[in-house]
């Protein structure tokens, strides 16, 4: 375990944390960091905001959150992933700074993939976890 791990409080607290998923129709998630510990959870449901609220995750959700993004090797995804063949599908992005790591990455109908995972999946095992671990990181709220 790190030494930022180990810490607690501020020190597992990212510099910026900006996460969204959605679609022209359907939900839409977004998570971003404000300060002190604090995230900002918004879900619309067709245009309409279902929720609009202040989440603030425990050490344990925190330590969690950080092991899956290493886990799950987060910080070494492409900038970018494209499929061309689908119009109107999932957009999705994933920019995180915290303990000297950073990650910019996002996607329009394609995922970061594992690379036992079949190039014909439309999402992935690799970028539902992700998925899972915002969503247990703001306390099982919905996150796609």
């Amino acid at each position: 375990m790190t030494d930022t791990l180990k810490a607690g409080g501020a020190a597992l607290w990212p510099v910026k944390m900006d996460t969204g998923i959605g679609g022209h129709f359907g939900s839409s998630f977004n998570v971003e960091y404000e300060s002190e510990g604090v995230l900002v959870y918004k879900h619309w449901e067709e245009g309409t905001v279902i929720a609009d609220d202040q989440v603030v995750p425990t050490d344990q959700q925190w330590t969690a959150f950080w092991k899956a993004m290493e886990t799950l090797e987060v910080w070494d995804w492409l900038p970018r992933y494209e499929n061309h063949d689908i119009v109107d599908g999932t957009s999705w992005d994933v920019r995180v700074e915290y303990a000297g790591k950073s990650i910019d990455s996002g996607g329009s109908n394609s995922f970061p993939r594992a690379p036992e995972e079949t190039k014909n999946s439309y999402s992935t095992e690799l970028f539902q976890s992700f998925t899972e671990a915002v969503s247990a990181l703001l306390g099982g709220r919905s996150f796609s």
